[in-house]
């Protein structure tokens, strides 16, 4: 099942539930594919986190994951549309380089209340 439609059907789910509940998806989905879900599901209260890293970061990571380095052109490209895209969109971006775990989990709460 492609990302979107995996998406689509958890946005769907929540806006039929009771609004007290948080849903996290995990997923490579275009910015503007996010917000237009998420609209089309009815959804009013929801936020969209980018969690980003500069390319030297990234790919020092994904050396760390055995990923092959004649992917990593790809996945730059991939990482600057998704980048450029939420950021035109107000998306929130965490730059997750210099931070733990639970310092992005606490930046993703506080922006989150907060927006």
């Amino acid at each position: 099942m492609q990302a979107e439609e995996i998406f689509t059907r958890v946005a769907e789910k929540v806006a039929q539930a009771d609004s007290r509940f948080m849903t996290i998806v995990d997923c490579q989905i275009r910015p503007a594919a996010i917000s237009q879900i998420l609209a089309n599901a009815g959804l009013s209260s929801w936020i969209s986190v980018l969690l980003h890293c500069p390319e030297p970061v990234r790919e020092r990571r994904l050396l760390a994951r055995n990923w092959a380095e004649s992917a990593f052109p790809r996945v730059e490209n991939w990482a600057r549309i998704l980048l450029e895209e939420a950021g035109q969109l107000g998306h929130l971006v965490i730059d997750t380089s210099r931070q733990s775990t639970e310092q992005i989990c606490a930046t993703i709460l506080k922006e989150g209340l907060s927006r």
